[in-house]
């Protein structure tokens, strides 16, 4: 009998430790060509280069991917103007979600895959990012909950950022989020729309307290 391997880790990874021009340490990692096997999930990564100082973070194309699955990370974080870090995920499935979830016991076990791109950047000392994703086929423990659109963009001449979730099912929308987050007054404005979305979704989070939920639920949060 041929046993496979469940979880192993090979890295080729070589670290710099450098100054800056304003005398700043940073340290710089450098990922050649690896592999990461994953609950038997043979994982190819690659990166050209990680730098790290007290100003912020650089990534140059952090890469990881198994057939259709990808993600990768490129770019910025840091306080300077027009400088952003971007995670692209394309068929990225939302099971990797599980063992997070589990080790906060949380007994959510998801399907689907979500595909997309966000940008994480700095305003005001806040961190802030744009998103345009798309999860498709989203279940959750079993159950189809449909297919979940998250978008944000800032809008300059009010600097806020708005956002918007939407949870569909064929031509339903079952939930339709909006709102917008201003940085400078940290507030947070939100309203909420609910269309018979069905309570089974939310049984985990009611373990101990009500249990083989059925119905749905509608109504207007604000």
């Amino acid at each position: 009998n041929k046993t496979e391997v469940e979880n192993l880790a090979s890295f080729n990874i070589r670290t710099l430790f450098d100054r800056t021009e304003d005398n700043r340490l940073a340290v710089g990692f450098k990922i050649n060509p690896s592999t990461w096997v994953v609950n038997t999930v043979p994982w190819a990564i690659s990166c050209g280069g990680i730098m790290l100082d007290t100003a912020g973070l650089n990534v140059d194309r952090f890469e990881i991917g198994y057939g259709e699955q990808q993600m990768a990370v490129h770019g910025a974080y840091s306080a300077k103007d027009r400088e952003h870090l971007s995670l692209t995920l394309s068929s990225f499935s939302l099971s990797h979600l599980d063992d997070i979830l589990q080790s906060q016991n949380i007994p959510y076990q998801f399907g689907g895959t979500i595909s997309g791109r966000a940008l994480l950047f700095k305003y005001e000392d806040q961190p802030l990012f744009y998103a345009n994703m798309q999860a498709l086929d989203v279940a959750t423990n079993g159950d189809l909950l449909g297919n979940i659109r998250i978008r944000s963009v800032w809008d300059s001449e009010s600097s806020r950022l708005r956002l918007s979730t939407a949870i569909m099912r064929g031509a339903n929308t079952l939930l339709d989020a909006r709102g917008s987050f201003i940085p400078r007054t940290s507030n947070l404005e939100f309203s909420i729309n609910v269309n018979k979305l069905p309570v089974v979704h939310a049984e985990p989070f009611l373990i101990g307290a009500m249990s083989n939920l059925e119905g749905s639920l509608s109504g207007q949060l604000k």
